[in-house]
């Protein structure tokens, strides 16, 4: 039947075609973004910085969010269904798309400030932690090259038992997990490190993220490329111990 009024329209005259319209050329208004989206304890802090600095609050509102979830990480899910172990976590993607001198950047870094201090704290911490881990580190070097002095003595002596556990008795210091909030450009291998030793996830920020997609196209990027489409949900390492460095958290 499709055919058959397809040919008849066909073979209309062409004089009794009513005369075609426009196609609209304007595109949709989009909604506005308005605070009570936002959950209540970050709509004043975003509407203030919205407010001062004069861009829209989509601007601010998308790096809150994504911040949150950095902070929540896998450290908090929700579980769908009752007997499965289907279950979401807060990692969440943002990108702020805007004409050149909107404030994008200005205002991501306005948003970005909490958790920079966050990571700043962190930095001074860790810095404690691997001078103590120094000290440790070479407290052990020094018993071990004890050890393996009196093993010596002892094998010279026919004593191979005491050797042994002379030398059973060195422990070396674990490498210390440095805690991390965020991080700027990371390759992917640091990146691995950093999520290794923070399971619950981190911020992946990008100034430019064209300059993360311009790289990620490289041929030679394809195991980049599998890395962060693994990490994308942040919630592999929840039903399996095999953490391999995946990427939890949030990016921006």
């Amino acid at each position: 039947m499709n055919v058959i009024a397809i040919n008849a329209a066909v073979r209309r005259p062409a004089g009794r075609w009513p005369t075609p319209l426009p196609l609209p050329s304007a595109l949709p208004d989009v909604p506005a973004f308005v605070p009570s989206m936002l959950p209540a304890d970050l709509q004043p802090w975003a509407v203030d910085i919205a407010d001062r600095m004069q861009v829209p609050l989509d601007f601010v509102a998308m790096p809150a969010m994504v911040c949150a979830g950095a902070l929540l990480g896998s450290r908090i899910g929700v579980c769908a269904e009752r007997n499965t172990n289907w279950a979401e976590v807060a990692n969440l993607w943002g990108c702020i798309v805007g004409p050149p001198g909107s404030l994008k950047s200005p205002a991501m870094s306005e948003v970005l400030a909490p958790i920079r201090r966050l990571e700043a704290q962190a930095a001074i911490e860790n810095e404690a932690v691997l001078a103590e881990h120094g000290r440790r580190a070479l407290l052990a070097k020094l018993h071990r090259e004890a050890a393996e002095a009196e093993a010596k003595k002892l094998l010279r002596a026919g004593d191979v038992l005491s050797a042994e556990l002379a030398l059973a008795d060195i422990d070396d210091p674990e490498p210390p997990k440095l805690k991390r909030y965020m991080t700027i450009d990371a390759t992917v291998e640091k990146l691995g490190e950093i999520c290794a030793a923070n399971p619950a996830g981190i911020l992946v920020h990008r100034d430019e993220v064209l300059t993360l997609f311009a790289d990620l196209d490289r041929e030679e990027k394809v195991a980049s490329r599998g890395f962060y489409l693994q990490g994308w949900k942040g919630t592999r390492h929840i039903h399996s111990t095999e953490l391999a460095g995946e990427p939890s958290g949030s990016t921006l």
